[in-house]
């Protein structure tokens, strides 16, 4: 569903790929995106990616559970 969208990281000042998500969602990084309006769509593009990740269940679960712990 975002795979067109460009996706601003202000900590770096430039666009970012979803690949570039993917990493930091592997790696544990904070991070929040939202759209024109302002809304908050970092849960449905952390989905989508995580969707797409080929990783194993056990590391899957551990990533899930360190991104719900900022909430």
């Amino acid at each position: 569903r975002y795979s067109n969208r460009k996706l601003y990281d202000t900590s770096t000042s430039r666009y970012i790929k979803l690949q570039e998500l993917a990493d930091m969602i592997y790696h544990g990084k904070s991070f929040m995106i939202y759209d024109d309006d302002g809304n908050d769509i970092t849960q449905n593009i952390v989905k989508s990616i995580l969707s797409k990740l080929d990783i194993n269940l056990t590391d899957m679960i551990n990533i899930i559970k360190s991104y719900y712990k900022r909430d």
